[in-house]
Protein backbone atom coordinates (compact mmCIF):
# COMPACT_ATOMS: atom_id res chain seq x y z
CA UNK A 1 0.00 0.00 0.00
CA UNK A 2 2.81 2.52 0.49
CA UNK A 3 5.16 2.39 -2.05
CA UNK A 4 7.46 5.00 -1.15
CA UNK A 5 10.24 3.30 -0.41
CA UNK A 6 12.43 2.46 -4.14
CA UNK A 7 9.34 3.56 -6.44
CA UNK A 8 11.64 5.74 -8.24
CA UNK A 9 14.33 3.36 -9.08
CA UNK A 10 11.44 1.31 -10.11
CA UNK A 11 11.03 3.29 -13.22
CA UNK A 12 12.81 1.79 -15.58
CA UNK A 13 14.31 3.22 -18.86
CA UNK A 14 15.44 7.04 -20.11
CA UNK A 15 15.26 9.64 -17.59
CA UNK A 16 13.38 12.65 -18.89
CA UNK A 17 12.73 15.93 -17.23
CA UNK A 18 8.82 17.47 -17.23
CA UNK A 19 8.78 21.39 -16.48
CA UNK A 20 6.58 22.81 -13.53
CA UNK A 21 5.85 26.22 -12.76
CA UNK A 22 6.94 27.16 -9.06
CA UNK A 23 4.71 29.07 -7.20
CA UNK A 24 6.99 32.47 -7.87
CA UNK A 25 6.38 31.60 -11.70
CA UNK A 26 9.93 29.83 -11.74
CA UNK A 27 11.00 27.10 -13.67
CA UNK A 28 11.49 23.81 -12.20
CA UNK A 29 12.62 20.62 -13.57
CA UNK A 30 11.57 17.15 -12.31
CA UNK A 31 13.11 13.58 -13.62
CA UNK A 32 11.41 10.74 -14.12
CA UNK A 33 11.65 8.13 -17.18
CA UNK A 34 10.78 7.93 -20.71
CA UNK A 35 9.13 4.92 -19.99
CA UNK A 36 7.17 5.78 -16.98
CA UNK A 37 6.18 8.77 -18.82
CA UNK A 38 5.12 6.85 -22.24
CA UNK A 39 3.17 4.70 -19.96
CA UNK A 40 1.36 7.45 -18.18
CA UNK A 41 0.41 9.32 -21.01
CA UNK A 42 -0.54 6.28 -23.06
CA UNK A 43 -3.00 5.45 -20.02
CA UNK A 44 -4.60 8.48 -20.33
CA UNK A 45 -3.18 9.81 -16.97
CA UNK A 46 -1.19 12.74 -18.28
CA UNK A 47 -1.39 15.11 -20.99
CA UNK A 48 1.12 17.39 -22.47
CA UNK A 49 -1.19 20.26 -21.10
CA UNK A 50 -3.89 19.81 -18.32
CA UNK A 51 -7.14 19.95 -19.25
CA UNK A 52 -8.24 23.33 -17.09
CA UNK A 53 -11.63 22.94 -17.02
CA UNK A 54 -12.15 19.01 -16.35
CA UNK A 55 -9.33 19.91 -13.31
CA UNK A 56 -11.97 22.99 -12.26
CA UNK A 57 -14.76 20.54 -12.21
CA UNK A 58 -13.09 17.85 -10.19
CA UNK A 59 -12.44 20.38 -7.39
CA UNK A 60 -15.56 21.78 -7.07
CA UNK A 61 -17.20 18.11 -6.08
CA UNK A 62 -18.48 17.28 -2.70
CA UNK A 63 -16.47 15.31 -1.18
CA UNK A 64 -18.14 12.16 0.54
CA UNK A 65 -16.83 10.61 3.69
CA UNK A 66 -16.91 10.49 7.64
CA UNK A 67 -15.10 14.22 8.17
CA UNK A 68 -16.73 17.33 7.77
CA UNK A 69 -15.12 20.88 7.33
CA UNK A 70 -15.81 21.43 10.75
CA UNK A 71 -14.20 18.62 11.88
CA UNK A 72 -10.64 19.45 9.48
CA UNK A 73 -10.51 22.55 10.51
CA UNK A 74 -10.70 21.51 14.54
CA UNK A 75 -8.21 18.96 13.39
CA UNK A 76 -5.98 22.21 11.96
CA UNK A 77 -6.49 24.49 15.34
CA UNK A 78 -5.57 21.55 17.73
CA UNK A 79 -2.52 21.08 15.59
CA UNK A 80 -1.79 24.68 15.81
CA UNK A 81 -2.36 24.66 19.71
CA UNK A 82 0.48 21.79 20.43
CA UNK A 83 2.70 23.31 18.21
CA UNK A 84 2.31 26.98 19.76
CA UNK A 85 2.85 24.88 23.36
CA UNK A 86 6.08 23.78 21.49
CA UNK A 87 7.18 27.42 20.39
CA UNK A 88 6.81 28.44 24.01
CA UNK A 89 8.85 25.84 24.99
CA UNK A 90 11.74 27.16 22.16
CA UNK A 91 11.43 30.17 23.71
CA UNK A 92 11.89 29.27 27.25
CA UNK A 93 14.61 26.91 26.53
CA UNK A 94 16.62 28.08 23.32
CA UNK A 95 19.15 30.55 23.46
CA UNK A 96 17.93 33.97 21.53
CA UNK A 97 20.04 33.61 18.68
CA UNK A 98 18.68 30.15 17.52
CA UNK A 99 15.22 30.87 18.95
CA UNK A 100 13.26 32.58 15.32
CA UNK A 101 14.98 29.22 12.89
CA UNK A 102 14.00 26.89 15.26
CA UNK A 103 10.57 28.42 15.69
CA UNK A 104 9.86 28.47 12.54
CA UNK A 105 10.63 25.58 10.65
CA UNK A 106 9.50 23.45 14.16
CA UNK A 107 6.08 25.47 14.65
CA UNK A 108 5.33 27.22 11.88
CA UNK A 109 6.49 25.43 8.78
CA UNK A 110 4.74 22.20 10.25
CA UNK A 111 1.00 24.36 9.87
CA UNK A 112 2.13 25.63 6.55
CA UNK A 113 2.77 21.83 5.71
CA UNK A 114 -0.07 20.00 6.54
CA UNK A 115 -2.02 22.96 5.65
CA UNK A 116 -1.04 23.23 2.16
CA UNK A 117 -0.31 19.71 1.46
CA UNK A 118 -3.43 17.79 2.74
CA UNK A 119 -6.03 20.99 3.65
CA UNK A 120 -5.90 23.62 0.51
CA UNK A 121 -5.37 21.83 -2.64
CA UNK A 122 -6.36 24.05 -5.07
CA UNK A 123 -2.54 24.07 -6.76
CA UNK A 124 -3.17 19.86 -6.79
CA UNK A 125 -4.05 18.16 -10.05
CA UNK A 126 -5.00 15.12 -8.15
CA UNK A 127 -6.16 16.26 -4.74
CA UNK A 128 -5.77 13.77 -2.34
CA UNK A 129 -8.74 12.59 -0.20
CA UNK A 130 -6.90 11.56 3.12
CA UNK A 131 -8.62 14.27 5.66
CA UNK A 132 -12.10 13.88 4.06
CA UNK A 133 -11.80 10.37 4.71
CA UNK A 134 -10.19 10.17 8.34
CA UNK A 135 -11.92 7.88 11.04
CA UNK A 136 -9.81 9.51 13.70
CA UNK A 137 -8.12 13.21 14.43
CA UNK A 138 -4.67 12.40 16.89
CA UNK A 139 -3.75 16.46 16.53
CA UNK A 140 -0.75 15.88 18.48
CA UNK A 141 0.44 13.17 17.00
CA UNK A 142 -0.33 14.99 13.54
CA UNK A 143 1.75 17.84 14.72
CA UNK A 144 4.93 15.20 15.80
CA UNK A 145 5.40 13.55 12.51
CA UNK A 146 4.64 16.99 10.91
CA UNK A 147 7.20 18.75 12.93
CA UNK A 148 9.69 15.96 13.01
CA UNK A 149 9.52 15.90 9.36
CA UNK A 150 10.37 19.61 9.43
CA UNK A 151 13.21 19.09 11.33
CA UNK A 152 14.81 16.80 9.34
CA UNK A 153 14.02 18.70 6.11
CA UNK A 154 15.76 21.83 7.93
CA UNK A 155 18.57 19.58 8.95
CA UNK A 156 19.33 18.25 5.41
CA UNK A 157 19.13 21.69 4.16
CA UNK A 158 21.84 23.13 6.86
CA UNK A 159 24.55 19.95 5.94
CA UNK A 160 24.28 20.81 2.61
CA UNK A 161 24.36 24.14 2.04
CA UNK A 162 26.95 26.29 4.01
CA UNK A 163 25.13 29.61 3.15
CA UNK A 164 21.67 28.34 4.02
CA UNK A 165 23.54 27.84 7.55
CA UNK A 166 24.94 30.98 7.76
CA UNK A 167 21.39 32.62 6.70
CA UNK A 168 20.12 30.44 9.64
CA UNK A 169 22.58 31.11 12.50
CA UNK A 170 22.63 26.91 13.55
CA UNK A 171 23.65 23.96 12.95
CA UNK A 172 22.23 20.52 12.44
CA UNK A 173 23.36 19.77 15.72
CA UNK A 174 21.81 21.83 17.34
CA UNK A 175 18.40 20.42 16.09
CA UNK A 176 19.23 17.10 17.96
CA UNK A 177 20.23 18.88 21.04
CA UNK A 178 16.70 20.46 20.72
CA UNK A 179 14.72 17.11 20.42
CA UNK A 180 17.09 15.41 23.13
CA UNK A 181 16.61 18.13 26.09
CA UNK A 182 13.51 20.53 25.09
CA UNK A 183 11.23 19.19 22.83
CA UNK A 184 10.49 15.01 24.12
CA UNK A 185 8.12 12.70 23.30
CA UNK A 186 6.90 11.44 20.40
CA UNK A 187 8.43 14.59 18.21
CA UNK A 188 11.64 13.53 19.15
CA UNK A 189 10.67 9.70 18.73
CA UNK A 190 9.92 10.53 15.39
CA UNK A 191 12.55 13.29 14.41
CA UNK A 192 15.43 10.52 15.83
CA UNK A 193 13.51 7.95 13.32
CA UNK A 194 13.59 10.15 10.83
CA UNK A 195 17.23 11.03 10.70
CA UNK A 196 17.87 7.26 11.13
CA UNK A 197 15.85 6.33 8.06
CA UNK A 198 17.49 9.31 6.14
CA UNK A 199 21.18 7.61 7.22
CA UNK A 200 20.03 4.46 5.64
CA UNK A 201 22.38 3.59 2.26
CA UNK A 202 20.79 3.93 -1.17
CA UNK A 203 19.70 0.23 -2.26
CA UNK A 204 19.68 -1.07 1.31
CA UNK A 205 16.24 -2.34 2.91
CA UNK A 206 14.12 0.88 4.56
CA UNK A 207 16.25 2.88 2.34
CA UNK A 208 14.48 5.93 1.80
CA UNK A 209 14.77 7.57 -1.57
CA UNK A 210 15.28 11.27 -0.90
CA UNK A 211 12.54 12.09 -3.85
CA UNK A 212 10.74 9.87 -1.69
CA UNK A 213 10.34 11.40 1.30
CA UNK A 214 7.00 13.48 0.72
CA UNK A 215 5.32 10.25 0.30
CA UNK A 216 6.95 9.13 3.54
CA UNK A 217 5.69 12.06 5.93
CA UNK A 218 2.34 11.51 3.89
CA UNK A 219 1.60 7.87 4.57
CA UNK A 220 2.77 8.11 8.16
CA UNK A 221 -0.05 10.66 8.56
CA UNK A 222 -2.22 8.00 6.40
CA UNK A 223 -1.64 5.60 9.45
CA UNK A 224 -2.52 7.65 12.12
CA UNK A 225 -5.58 9.46 10.72
CA UNK A 226 -6.96 5.84 8.74
CA UNK A 227 -5.16 3.48 11.04
CA UNK A 228 -7.16 0.21 9.82
CA UNK A 229 -5.70 -0.75 6.83
CA UNK A 230 -8.41 -1.77 4.87
CA UNK A 231 -10.31 1.50 5.03
CA UNK A 232 -6.82 3.29 4.39
CA UNK A 233 -6.94 0.87 0.93
CA UNK A 234 -10.82 1.76 0.16
CA UNK A 235 -9.77 5.39 1.14
CA UNK A 236 -6.57 6.47 -0.81
CA UNK A 237 -5.94 3.41 -3.15
CA UNK A 238 -7.02 4.81 -6.20
CA UNK A 239 -5.23 8.08 -5.92
CA UNK A 240 -2.39 5.60 -4.25
CA UNK A 241 -2.56 3.72 -7.47
CA UNK A 242 -1.99 6.49 -9.80
CA UNK A 243 1.38 7.20 -9.94
CA UNK A 244 1.10 10.77 -11.75
CA UNK A 245 -0.82 11.21 -8.73
CA UNK A 246 2.44 10.58 -6.41
CA UNK A 247 4.32 12.68 -8.71
CA UNK A 248 1.88 15.32 -8.08
CA UNK A 249 2.05 15.37 -4.39
CA UNK A 250 6.08 15.33 -4.57
CA UNK A 251 6.06 18.03 -7.02
CA UNK A 252 3.85 20.37 -4.74
CA UNK A 253 6.01 19.85 -1.77
CA UNK A 254 9.06 20.45 -3.70
CA UNK A 255 7.13 24.24 -4.67
CA UNK A 256 6.15 24.75 -0.97
CA UNK A 257 9.75 24.26 0.19
CA UNK A 258 11.27 26.51 -1.82
CA UNK A 259 8.77 30.16 -0.42
CA UNK A 260 9.35 28.18 3.02
CA UNK A 261 13.15 28.90 2.94
CA UNK A 262 12.61 32.36 1.83
CA UNK A 263 10.17 33.31 4.05
CA UNK A 264 12.68 31.33 7.28
CA UNK A 265 15.43 33.70 5.84
CA UNK A 266 12.92 37.02 6.29
CA UNK A 267 11.53 35.03 9.78
CA UNK A 268 15.58 35.12 10.85
CA UNK A 269 15.98 38.67 9.92
CA UNK A 270 12.82 40.77 11.09
CA UNK A 271 10.88 38.14 13.13
CA UNK A 272 7.89 38.25 10.58
CA UNK A 273 6.53 35.84 8.18
CA UNK A 274 3.90 36.28 5.52
CA UNK A 275 1.88 33.04 4.12
CA UNK A 276 3.99 30.38 1.92
CA UNK A 277 2.79 31.39 -1.13
CA UNK A 278 2.57 34.86 -1.40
Amino acid sequence: MKPYVGWWDRLFGKRVHIQITRSDGSPALVEVTRAWLDKAVSEGAMSPEPDSAAHAAAQSQPRDGPASGAAIEDLCKSIGRVLEVDRALIRRGVGTQSQRPLEFWLCIAPQVLFHDMLVNQEAATFPVPLLQQMSTADAEKCASVTQAYCALLLHRMLTNSVQFREQMGIAPDQIEELFATTLRGDASDEFRRYLALSSVPHGMPDAVDPRDWPLKWFWDIADILIPDEDAQVEALGEWNDNIIARLDFVSREMRLVGPLREHAVTYVRTGTVGSADS
